[in-house]
């Protein structure tokens, strides 16, 4: 077991023999671990209707800026990503966050068939979990916290980081679970892992007036690069 894991997991069992486990408050994300450059991942994630995600991280050196960029695209399950979806974000800070950071967007660039399109005129944040209901305003209170194991496809890795190909069928992980005095986010459930991508195995959420939110992991690398090879600079250039 990674230290870490066996950090967490001995933590969560030394405190429930001391407190009743509904009385701790946890803090859902805070543990865990920030994305790198050059690393990519593909969730199948949705409110009952799922809908695959491929996420990547990347900076954009030029002799002008040193910029952070995430890159997605998304497509239906089982099959590829729409390269007409594909957008890049600009971000406002030279450091990645976790898989639920907040970030805020210098400006987004787009690609649409063979057109590149920028929006730079007060660009939305970026949530990488695409809703706002999945993001507690507050701590919650554990329901459940315990080993486990999370299955994983076997084209899960796509590439090591030391370019020595893995399959795994499945990793260990903490399962938690908690619930929310939030007026969206009621339950949220949390497979967490050093072994696998910005530390998620499997997500599972339940949401006032939704279907239930799931996301699993379908497959990441190590080796991330842009589908966007224009830098921001050209592209403003393009569109003056």
């Amino acid at each position: 077991m990674i230290r870490n894991d066996f950090l967490a997991l001995g933590m969560g069992a030394f405190a429930s023999t001391l407190f009743p486990l509904e009385a701790l408050a946890w803090q859902p994300y805070a543990v865990l671990p920030a994305a790198r450059a050059g690393l990519w991942v593909r969730y199948i994630m949705g409110f009952g209707v799922p809908y695959q995600k491929q996420v990547g991280f990347g900076i954009e050196r030029t002799p002008i800026a040193e910029r952070y960029f995430i890159e997605t695209q998304v497509g239906m399950p089982g099959g590829s990503c729409n390269p007409n979806t594909m957008k890049k974000a600009y971000l406002r800070t030279r450091t990645f966050g976790n898989l639920t950071q907040v970030y805020g967007v210098q400006a987004y660039v787009s690609r649409s068939s063979t057109l590149v399109m920028l929006d730079e005129d007060q660009p939305p944040p970026l949530r990488l979990l695409d809703s706002v209901h999945l993001y507690p305003k507050g701590g919650g209170t554990i329901t459940k916290q315990g080993a486990s194991t999370v299955s994983v496809p076997r084209q899960a890795v796509h590439q090591s980081e030391n370019s020595i190909a893995v399959q795994k069928t499945a990793v260990a992980c903490t399962q938690c679970a908690a619930r929310f005095d939030d007026p969206l986010l009621k339950e949220l459930e949390l497979w967490t892992s050093s072994n696998v991508p910005l530390g998620v195995g499997k997500m599972r959420a339940r949401v006032s007036g939704m279907p239930p939110f799931e996301l699993t992991i379908d497959s990441y690398g190590f080796d991330f690069h842009t589908g966007i090879t224009e830098s921001l600079e050209a592209v403003r250039a393009q569109q003056s």
